[in-house]
């Protein structure tokens, strides 16, 4: 295949955003459709060398094999061996365990599979996962173990039915990816079926290009910049809220599809993409990848704060410089055969990949060595284990929806006529409370539902099934004869505001953005969005009070910014540590918390409402510039930046239930 420059000042247009996303810089929030981008060139550069040895007799999956092992395993083990220092030197036990897990998933191109059980790309891990970039190889890698042999059954096809049979396969699976984005959201954007479309679609564009070509300059011309115009807009307007992939995907690949169609050295965007810089970027684009994600992952893991923006930079221009390194004397020696054979780079790989694979099944079985951390790290880290035991049970999610009838009971289970319904906050209280429920003879039961507020008529695009859970719960509650209470908690400020909390202390949660809208209207913002949702809550709460339960509405808990149970254990272990106390602004929190009490102080009776506010007892001079406490005499009310660990759980359930039971 001729070379085309303007090919790699495209991976340079991939490489850069992603880069910049995981670094954390807001204008290029939609910078991970750079992946989508490599999907695309991917498929089109790969098929049009396989299609092309086809055709001439001269295919060979040895051979193909071989050259994907040169192009990509001795940088990615690169990477992955330099990591692993980094990651014994500074990670907690369990992180270290988690790393070793994604270390083995990596070498086996199952990184994908293991990620998408274990975390959310957008979530709140995932910027302390040195390897989850891996999941994308996994992909590509998955793909090329079946898609040289479709091309070979193809063959006798012929090209126009070879191009037909991709592109229905690629239809399939971008439907597939549509209707996955908003059921299996995970699932959708990790794994393989829902992928396939972007790699197919390049694909198809180089099986198409073999035998046509755009002949009009002009149009040449325009589709090119219409094509960099998608990839941009995608870029910069598209978020973590974006379903993805989905018919949003379709931006940047058509984007994609248009630049590899009609770039070319007699319009602006193939001359723009053929300059010396992006050419440069794009030879040590995949280099640049691996060693972006480590560099990131390991500042974060390592700094008590989040890391500004300015180290972040720093870092980006690093993986760059540590790409040039390893692309000239990493990559480049390891493509040309004089060096290594055939034979020499299998067996390479082959005792590369069982190296890496028995350090990892090492480090999973000894759990993260725990005996290289000082013990009073271990203690605080411990504190994240710190929640309702019954959580893992009894709190729903979308994978696994609780019916109200087989909901947990806790305290005087035959006497459970206390509900409290909400999200994972509810759930971080639920056992405290029915412990002090139970000496009055007393139960209580656990309606909770992972990342849903207790609202009926709201829709959550993250969180599928949230809508028909709280459905089925006030339907449930509605009908019940035993149950005369209702406590509705959950962590209403994330669902007001939408956005993770910065204390502007140093403490920034990551993690993707919140979406929740009202059914009837999915277009309100603001405080309109506010007014719908109020109104909606103060239904619920009637329909209830009409059907003779009483309602307790539990105000928020205050968030904190940081994880407090790790960042005491890394406070601990990287500085003196002598300090074991961890405040925030309450000042900070009550501009937090504007509009979500405003939202809760509208909801009214008759009868009243049972109103219960956590942080008058978490913060000190709540009407002044006070401080909000994460902890107490050292011991963390957190078991991680949002929730209540058990210690904080009983502490806030002792007024929870006092005012209860003053009221009953």
């Amino acid at each position: 295949m001729k070379y085309r420059a303007e090919i790699d000042g495209l991976r340079a247009l991939a490489v850069l955003p992603v880069i910049l996303f995981h670094a954390g810089y807001s204008t290029f929030a939609g910078g991970f459709v750079g992946v989508d981008v490599f999907f695309v060139i991917s498929g089109f550069l790969i098929t049009s060398i396989i299609y092309e040895e086809i055709s001439q007799d001269r295919f060979s999956i040895i051979s193909f094999y071989e050259r994907r092992a040169r192009r990509l395993l001795p940088a990615l083990f690169l990477v992955c061996s330099v990591s692993i220092p980094f990651a014994w030197a500074w990670m907690l036990p369990e992180s270290l365990d988690a790393f070793f897990e994604s270390l083995l998933a990596t070498n086996l191109f199952l990184s994908n599979v293991y990620f998408w059980s274990s975390s959310d790309y957008f979530g709140i891990a995932a910027e302390h996962m040195p390897l989850l970039h891996t999941w994308s190889l996994a992909v590509e890698e998955q793909f090329y173990v079946f898609f040289p042999l479709v091309l070979l059954a193809l063959r006798r096809l012929g090209w126009s039915w070879t191009l037909v049979s991709i592109l229905l396969l690629s239809v399939l699976s971008l439907g597939l990816a549509q209707w996955a984005s908003s059921r299996f959201p995970s699932a959708n954007f990790y794994l393989l079926p829902t992928r396939v479309w972007e790699l197919g679609l390049g694909a198809a564009l180089s099986l198409w290009c073999r035998n046509q070509r755009i002949r009009s300059a002009l149009l040449r011309s325009i589709g090119a910049l219409t094509g960099f115009g998608l990839i941009c807009f995608a870029i910069i307007f598209f978020d973590e809220a974006t379903p993805f992939p989905s018919l949003y995907a379709l931006f940047p690949v058509f984007g994609t599809l248009m630049i590899l169609a009609c770039a070319d050295s007699q319009n602006f965007v193939g001359r723009f993409l053929s300059l010396r810089p992006m050419v440069f970027l794009g030879l040590i684009s995949y280099s640049a990848y691996l060693w972006h994600q480590p560099l990131f992952a390991f500042a974060r893991i390592r700094s008590l704060d989040e890391p500004s923006k300015a180290l972040m930079l720093i870092l980006a221009l690093s993986s760059l410089i540590l790409a040039f390194f390893s692309w000239k004397f990493v990559e480049i020696p390891f493509r040309k055969r004089q060096l290594l054979d055939r034979k020499k780079i299998f067996v390479f790989s082959v005792l590369a990949t069982f190296g890496l694979g028995a350090f990892s099944i090492l480090g999973n079985y000894n759990e993260g060595f725990p005996g290289r951390v000082p013990s009073e790290v271990l203690e605080y880290a411990q504190w994240n284990f710190s929640r309702n035991p019954r959580a893992e049970h009894c709190l729903s999610d979308s994978n696994n929806p609780i019916a109200p009838n087989k909901a947990c009971k806790y305290g005087d289970k035959q006497n459970a006529k206390i509900a409290i319904w909400g999200d994972s906050h509810a759930s971080a209280l639920a056992d405290q409370i029915g412990e002090k429920l139970n000496p009055h003879g007393q139960g209580l039961i656990e309606m909770s539902f992972s990342g849903c507020a207790p609202v009926v008529g709201v829709a959550k695009k993250s969180v599928p099934g949230c809508t028909k859970y709280n459905s089925d719960v006030l339907a449930y509650l509605l009908d019940s004869q035993q149950i005369d209470m209702v406590i509705l908690h959950a962590r209403w400020t994330l669902f007001i505001e939408q956005e993770r909390y910065d204390n502007q202390e140093g403490g920034i949660e990551p993690g993707a953005k919140e979406r929740i809208f009202p059914i009837e209207n999915q277009n309100v913002r603001g405080l309109e969005r506010i007014s719908a949702l109020t109104n909606l809550l103060q239904a619920q709460v009637k329909m209830l009070q009409s059907s003779g339960k009483r309602v307790v509405l539990l105000y928020p808990i205050p968030e904190v910014g940081w994880h407090v149970p790790k960042y005491l254990a890394k406070k601990s272990w990287f500085t003196d540590g002598a300090d074991t106390s961890v405040t925030t602004s309450v000042e900070v929190y009550r501009q937090r918390v504007r509009n979500t009490l405003r939202f809760l102080d509208a909801i009214q009776g008759p009868p009243s409402i049972i109103k219960i506010k956590p942080a008058e007892l978490i913060c000190e001079d709540i009407n002044s510039l006070g401080r909000c406490n994460a902890t107490l005499n050292g011991v963390p009310l957190y078991s991680d930046d949002d929730h209540l660990s058990r210690f904080g759980a009983n502490l806030v359930s002792k007024n929870v239930v006092a005012r209860i039971l003053k009221i009953q």
